[in-house]
Formats: structure tokens, sequence, C-alpha cells
């Protein structure tokens, strides 16, 4: 994988909102934050308090906002019917240019207005004969956040003929996740599993495994589980806890034991601290789901946490795991 921050647990951040007037923000990348006030104006633009400062919430970037009756707003935005502009045009020639690494800086204002013109044109560029023009076409079009925009990542993904580049190309869908899994590019997860390349085939499954069937639980548990890379282990461990299967308890367990995550070596100290003690929280969380009285010494040692709310959490999970009923043998 090549981006840390795509493969992290959710993060739920907390903010001092009264529960009435509290809302859960929903981002294409899986994170959720709750956040005070959101509201949408007469226009039809969003925006919530966070600590104090009212943020606009860029729809496709937010891909729902969730209030505390549980109605649901849909902020992924639709594709366009407009022409392209001059200014799209000259922003989409650019991404023709192999050594203009920029071009994402040029792209974003005009991906805050999709079209399907816009679409058509990475689609061509996503035949180009070089490959890492190729790739350029699918993070284009992740950054479009439209149903059609990811879907049609997804197929292009899948119809990559450069092993490498295709495996490049499927991480690319971790930052619209939760876009891939509310749209036709969910359908592309079955073909996948049969993907000769196996990093593409993990990511299909850790996109699509909550509603995924055997293949996907199988291909987690072998090229998940399994893999070398301790982002990919700890992703296949957690999808696969959530769907009730243990495969994983010895990396979930080895996550909770540990004093940091890797990789994060250049955030502060605090953020460091505050991205352990939310992944402890949420491993302390499956645990507790998976009901697996294997996880009960690691849990007993996270109660000693110096930090309460990773105490707490694991005071929860052995609670649910010794009330759980005895499963039996086959």
């Amino acid at each position: 994988m090549t981006t840390r921050t795509l493969l992290l647990p959710l993060a739920l951040l907390a903010c001092a909102a009264s529960p009435s007037l509290a809302g859960e923000i929903l981002y294409a990348d899986g994170r959720t934050a709750i956040a005070s006030e959101p509201r949408q104006d007469s226009e039809g633009r969003w925006s919530a308090e966070f600590e104090g400062r009212r943020v606009r919430l860029d729809p496709g970037l937010v891909v729902a906002v969730i209030d505390d009756a549980g109605t649901v707003a849909d902020l992924i935005p639709p594709l366009g019917d407009e022409p392209l502009t001059p200014e799209a045009v000259a922003v989409l020639a650019t991404l023709r240019e192999p050594k203009n690494d920029t071009w994402q800086a040029g792209f974003a204002p005009i991906a805050d207005h999709p079209t399907r013109a816009m679409l058509d044109d990475l689609v061509e560029l996503s035949g180009h004969k070089d490959k890492h023009l190729r790739l350029r076409a699918v993070q284009a079009m992740a950054l479009l956040a439209t149903r059609e925009s990811v879907t049609t990542a997804a197929r292009t993904v899948l119809a990559e003929a450069h092993k490498g580049t295709r495996a490049d190309a499927a991480s690319v869908l971790f930052s619209v996740r939760e876009i891939f899994t509310r749209s036709d590019a969910v359908q592309t997860v079955p073909e996948a599993m049969s993907n000769d390349d196996k990093t593409t085939r993990v990511i299909f499954a850790l996109l699509g495994y909550a509603e995924g069937d055997e293949a996907v639980l199988e291909v987690l548990r072998k090229d998940g589980v399994g893999s070398r890379d301790h982002h990919i282990r700890e992703e296949a461990a957690l999808a696969l806890a959530e769907r009730g299967d243990a495969t994983g308890l010895k990396v979930l367990t080895g996550m909770l034991a540990r004093k940091q995550i890797p990789g994060l070596e250049e955030l502060s100290d605090e953020t460091r601290t505050r991205m352990l003690i939310e992944e402890h929280v949420h491993v302390c969380e499956v645990l507790g789901k998976l009901a697996d009285k294997a996880a009960l010494p690691a849990l007993r040692k996270a109660v000693k946490s110096e930090h309460s709310a990773v105490s707490l959490a694991a005071v929860a999970a052995i609670a649910a795991i010794e009330s759980a009923p005895e499963q039996e043998e086959e």
C-alpha cells in the first residue's frame, strides 16, 4: 500500500455538542466525525461546526450527514451534463503531461463541479500507452467523487494490464471507499476475487467485505491476513472480525499491545497518541463483537492502559465476551 492514512481504522472525533444538535459526518475515505449543528443553507450547501468553527462540508469529500434521528443526507454529487469549459479543457490537457507532478492542484477546482464530459476525457486517458498516465486517469476519476466516476475507476483498475499499475490504481479506491460501496462499483468485487494480482484481490475484498460472499472472506483470510504488509494484515483482520471470523485474532491482539502505530513518525506526539488511542478503542470494540475467549488475555492487559478510553473499551469488550453464549464445537 502506498498511503498509510487510507488504511487507518475509522476515527470517531469527539466534540462538545449537545446530542440533540450533533450529527455524524461520513467522509469518502471512511473516516467519521461528530460535529455540532450540521445544516444546509438556502442554496443547498452544507456546513457544520467543529470545535466552535463552522466548516463547509464539500460534496464528494463528505458523502453523508446523519442527524441524531438517523436521517441520512446524501452528499455524493451527480455528474453534470455541461460541455467542457475552456478552463476544464486546459486543465485536462495538463494531465497528459508526464512530468507534471502538480496536476492535482489544478484539477481540484474543476473536480468540484464534475461532469460527464470530464469523465469521458479521463476514460480516453486511461487507454494511454504510458502506464503512469493510465494511473493518473484513475486517480482523477476518484477525485471527481461521483458514483459514476468511482464505478468507472473500479472497472478501469480491473482492465489494467500491468500488474504493478493495477495494484497502485486499486489502492486509489480506498480514498473513495464509501462512494464505492454506495455505487455500482461494488458489483465489481466478485470479478476481482479471481484477479491474478494478489494486492488487487485484497483491496477489492476489503472494499466489499461487508456484503461479500465466502470467496471475499477467503481472499481476506489467505491473501489479507497472510500478507507481508502489516497495513493489509491489520485491515483484513479487522474486516474478518467484523464478519465474526477470528482468523486474524493474533493480528488484532498484536495491534492492541503495541505502543505506537508504525509509519507515523512525521506526526506530532499528540497526534500519534490520539491515533493510537482511537485504534486501540476500535480493536477492543471489534474483539468484543467477535466474542472469542482467546482475546481475553490481551484485553485484560488493555484494561491497565494509561488511557481511560482504552481501559473502558477493554472492560466493555471483556464483559461482552464473558456474557456471550458458549459456541458449540463442530
